[in-house]
């Protein structure tokens, strides 16, 4: 079982904290009647050296938390779980893109970003966006946190990434990627901000 929870960032809070809220209402919804007792205590989420978020050892349940752009991502599951999500910037320079890409994708990730363009080098910012979550996504599964984006590729993984699309209550568009040990059907679940708690 895999959830995705997004929700708007609330305002008097930082995007981390907003998603942290997040993760924890959406761990609430998934498993509060399974283990009320771990929601009584009030300290569910701690961080592992390299940042990732867990609950309790044993507990039999997972999360990850992403933020961009006003916009939280929980993933809650009872295995394993990576989630990104990054806001699809249409006026994002594609320079930046481009070196971005060329520092930490692999060939074959860098010909998928470039295969529908129309000149050879340019990059289709919404390809990048796909890839960028993807690779992200996996390095929060694995626990390896950022420094390990570059190491290896997207495609041929022994993992699943389900890749979507999501939207805020703007209408902007965002990438997201969700990585797990098996293949998941995912519809996300829009929270309103103030039912957040």
């Amino acid at each position: 079982m895999i959830r995705l929870y997004t929700s708007g960032c609330r305002t008097e809070y930082s995007e981390h904290d907003s998603g942290v809220m997040l993760a924890l209402h959406a761990l609430r919804q998934c498993f509060g009647e399974v283990c009320p007792e771990l929601f009584s205590r009030g300290d569910i989420l701690r961080y592992a050296e390299t940042g990732k978020p867990y609950v309790g050892v044993g507990s039999g349940m997972y999360v990850s938390i992403s933020h961009s752009h006003g916009l939280c991502a929980a993933a809650v599951s009872d295995s394993e779980v990576g989630v990104d999500i990054e806001y699809i910037d249409p006026n994002r320079p594609v320079e930046r893109l481009k070196r971005l890409a060329k520092r930490f994708f692999s060939a074959d990730e860098l010909a998928y970003i470039k295969a529908e363009a129309d000149a050879g080098d340019a990059v289709l910012p919404e390809r990048f966006f796909e890839v960028w979550c993807a690779k992200e996504s996996y390095v929060k599964y694995t626990g390896d946190g950022l420094s390990g984006l570059g190491g290896f590729s997207i495609f041929g993984l022994p993992v699943e990434i389900t890749r979507l699309r999501v939207s805020d209550a703007n209408g902007n568009s965002y990438a997201c990627a969700i990585c797990s040990a098996e293949r998941a059907e995912i519809s996300p679940i829009y929270v309103e901000v103030g039912r957040i708690i």
